[in-house]
């Protein structure tokens, strides 16, 4: 179901007092590039997504913004690939693209740009992000369970029709590295950032509010630490956001609010 036609129902319960317990908050803080992690009960996660819906204005001061979502493998499944990212960003000054990345390692001798996809729309105006604008990303995998790209959609208000496309973990990277085995993973833990638009940009937000839905194939539950050996580093591009605490529960969709600067924001009940 589609994020922005369950709006009532979202409100309702984000209004609505709930008896379960709240995760603890990331050693880090539930700000910037530290957020929950998503995890199923001890299997990989198949069919993952996040929509975002702008319901307030996003501006950006500085370093325009992007929509991270990173994804974990086990340190010890001594798969080579252990980090994947899947970005929707906005350059200043550029139209909104998506992007796919892997790394099998910490540092950027361990990256792989696999490729991106440009929407033929105008830039933001303003650097902002209109109220109502919707955002998805999805994480494609393949019947055995590895993930082998991804799938994005946006519309922007007052920039053009719904823009989709799909970026596949392939041979035509723009590095021409050739996939193998060795570039394919399946994934237990995610993670959701609003932050900078890329090279350890600062996203320096004056306005912006609204909501995240995270859904996949088996119930989701959030935990404050990353699993399976994984140092809790977060991306390298931060941002003065915020993310609401979630509670100590499970199902297959979970809600999330976001904002922008200081202050906390209430927790959402699952459904």
């Amino acid at each position: 179901m589609s994020l922005g036609r369950v709006k009532p129902l979202i409100l309702f319960l984000l209004r609505l007092t709930t008896a379960l317990s709240l995760v603890p908050t990331p050693q880090n803080g539930l700000t910037s590039n530290s957020n929950y992690f998503l995890i199923t009960n001890g299997t990989n996660i198949l069919n993952f997504s996040v929509e975002i819906l702008v319901e307030a204005d996003l501006h950006a001061n500085s370093n325009g913004s992007s929509f991270q979502l990173n994804c974990l493998t086990p340190l010890t499944s001594g798969d080579e690939v252990i980090y994947q990212q899947f970005v929707i960003q906005n350059v200043p000054g550029h139209s909104t693209y998506a992007a796919v990345a892997t790394f099998s390692g910490f540092s950027l001798a361990d990256f792989v740009f696999w490729d991106d996809r440009q929407a033929p729309f105008p830039p933001l105006r303003n650097n902002t992000i209109p109220a109502g604008s919707y955002f998805k990303i999805s994480v494609i995998n393949d019947p055995a369970g590895l993930v082998i790209g991804g799938h994005f959609e946006w519309e922007i208000q007052g920039l053009g029709p719904k823009f989709v496309d799909t970026i596949l973990i392939n041979n035509t990277n723009l590095l021409n590295h050739n996939v193998t085995l060795h570039d394919l993973s399946p994934i237990t833990a995610c993670t959701f950032d609003i932050v900078g638009s890329g090279n350890w940009a600062y996203g320096n937000f004056s306005a912006g509010q609204g909501t995240l839905q995270y859904s996949a194939r088996s119930p989701l539950r959030p935990v404050n630490t990353p699993l399976g050996g994984f140092p809790d580093l977060g991306t390298g591009e931060t941002s003065n956001a915020v993310y609401s605490p979630m509670a100590n529960t499970s199902a297959r969709i979970l809600y999330q609010r976001w904002s922008t600067g200081k202050g906390s924001l209430a927790s959402m009940k699952t459904r």
